[in-house]
């Protein structure tokens, strides 16, 4: 059924619609904005879905297994290039710099108790610290050095 009302331009991302459906005609771009995040959905009644996950159907013909990851970081952006499978894990390794973020780099925060820079990634549900340094560059490449070793194609050093 989604086949034969939306078609998906790979190169551009543009999820449009095949058939008029009320004030909306065919040609015109699906999909809208929800609040409180940066994703567009494509609202077919009942069901509301990701323009993502539509992108990937309507391209491959079937549902993804598992989450899918925008490479770049921008959850606007669905050309096929920026799309990959991933695990929820691997998704999270892709995340951008935390708002709540305090040294400005990811994987990098001070120890008041040492006197030091910490530097650290998220692997498994886990912390691994590894470990202090006088400064913040040192940290924030040790950081860095973390996440290209185990995040492998999904590190993200927060731009």
């Amino acid at each position: 059924m989604l086949s034969n009302l939306l078609s998906y331009d790979p190169e551009t991302g543009v999820i449009s619609w095949k058939v008029n459906r009320g004030r909306v005609k065919a040609g015109d771009a699906a999909g809208c904005h929800h609040k409180g995040d940066n994703y567009l959905y494509v609202k077919i009644r009942p069901n509301r879905y990701p323009a993502h996950r539509l992108a990937w159907f309507l391209y491959y013909g079937h549902w993804p297994e598992n989450v899918i990851d925008h490479i770049n970081g921008n959850g606007s952006d669905n050309r096929l290039c920026n799309l990959r499978e991933a695990t929820i894990s691997e998704n999270a390794h892709n995340m951008r710099l935390n708002r709540n973020n305090t040294s400005g780099l990811k994987g990098v925060c001070y120890d008041k108790l040492n006197g030091k820079w910490m530097a650290y990634i998220k692997l498994n549900r886990r912390f691994i610290n590894l470990g202090r340094y006088a400064t913040l560059e040192e940290a924030d490449a040790a950081a860095r050095a973390g996440r290209e070793k185990f995040h492998k194609d999904f590190h993200n050093h927060g731009r």
